[in-house]
């Protein structure tokens, strides 16, 4: 309540008060706006309350949803790195012959009969490189 007192009115609504009734200009009319308007700004603090609570939730859980899928990615990740890896090591292994026998080839006085060693062994490797390649594309694919 106040004493029509416009400064007292000021403070009043600075310090948060909604509305006010002057003590002596009560009426039934007056109240029941009062009492509405209390009401109506009451129900709509509690609407937005609500409406924060549902978002904190919602943001709770898209946060849960992404920290899901983050994990999923970084798993992911890691089986990659590791099939590259292991990758690597396939491809290098029937490399090495391949590579060393060019050398043996290279060389003037290897034997034919160890010339066609050298070439089947070769041969032998670079098929199993084309048959890894093939996989790989068909993993791609």
């Amino acid at each position: 309540t106040g004493h029509n007192d416009p400064t007292v009115d000021r403070k009043a609504i600075r310090a948060g008060a909604a509305d006010y009734l002057i003590k002596d200009r009560v009426d039934a009319d007056i109240l029941e706006r009062s009492i509405r308007h209390s009401l109506e700004r009451q129900r709509a603090l509690d609407a937005l309350a609500q409406a924060q609570n549902d978002l904190e939730r919602k943001v709770a859980e898209r946060t849960a949803e992404l920290t899901h899928a983050n994990l999923e990615l970084a798993a992911a990740n890691q089986r990659k790195n590791e099939f590259i890896a292991m990758f690597g090591h396939e491809l290098r292994n029937p490399l090495t012959p391949v590579a060393s026998g060019l050398a043996l080839l290279s060389t003037e006085q290897l034997p034919n009969e160890r010339r066609t060693e050298v070439c089947d062994t070769m041969r032998r490797h670079l098929e199993h490189l084309r048959r890894i390649v093939d996989d790989l594309l068909d993993v791609a694919r």
